[in-house]
């Protein structure tokens, strides 16, 4: 019977609170350390040559003119 006190008395809420409590903050400091030593991703969504030739294409206004929607078959 006294074993079992002890031990009720090992996880008594004070001390699971406190143990939670310092569970949260290591967590949370080793998504804060992973976060910031990885390296930042980069736009995946435009490719390498468009950023290497900045001049993009201007349509004319003739190119505009013969521009025609039609209904799909």
């Amino acid at each position: 019977m006294t074993d079992l006190n002890t031990r009720s008395q090992w996880f008594s809420g004070k001390r699971l609170i406190l143990g939670g409590c310092v569970a949260a903050v290591v967590v949370a400091a080793g998504i804060g350390f992973v976060r910031l030593s990885s390296t930042p991703q980069g736009h995946s969504d435009v490719s390498s040559q468009s950023r290497k030739n900045p001049q993009r294409y201007a349509t004319s206004a003739a190119e505009w003119a013969s521009l025609t929607i039609e209904p799909v078959t």
